[in-house]
């Protein structure tokens, strides 16, 4: 099994309850299971987290291993980016959320799209909740599920790696 990390695993963790100064041990962990292999992420979540430009950025550019942020240009991808998109299009959402998921800066779509590659080995590690309701954003758990796609969240990936830190 591998564990695609969202955007938000990183920026919530930093600014919640583990600052890169703070949370050394958090953050080694995380180095150690990227070198691993157990978790992993795309470039779209790079790419978000490099418009922050702060320590975080220093933090991933430095301490994650080549090739941890996955290349999200290849047909398959691309593929089941289009389903998701769909799936997102026929929905109850507005028209703005559909233009937010859709777009080609935000990490969401492609985050699953990726995941949506391989279901049976891929788990996204998400805080975001299912809110199928929810009508001004897509949620990521939401969506995942329509193209079969199973969410975790940090405390639960950690449980089923067994890791402690």
């Amino acid at each position: 099994m591998i564990y695609l990390l969202d955007t938000n695993i990183f920026v919530e963790t930093k600014k919640r309850f583990a600052p890169i100064h703070v949370g050394l041990s958090f953050w080694t962990m995380i180095n150690r299971l990227a070198v691993s292999g157990s978790i992993a992420s795309i470039d779209k979540v790079k790419d978000e987290i490099n418009v922050l430009g702060d320590d975080l950025t220093v933090w991933s550019a430095s301490q994650l291993p080549q090739g941890f942020y996955l290349s999200t240009s290849t047909a398959a991808v691309i593929g089941k980016y289009a389903a998701v998109i769909n799936w997102a299009n026929a929905g109850i959402f507005t028209q703005a959320a559909k233009d937010e998921f859709a777009r080609s800066t935000t990490a969401d779509a492609f985050l699953i799209a990726m995941a949506a590659t391989d279901p049976q080995n891929v788990k996204i590690v998400t805080y975001e909740t299912s809110e199928p309701a929810r009508r001004n954003k897509v949620k990521i758990p939401d969506a995942a599920a329509s193209v079969g796609v199973q969410c975790v969240t940090l405390v639960e990936m950690m449980n089923e790696l067994g890791v402690t830190f």
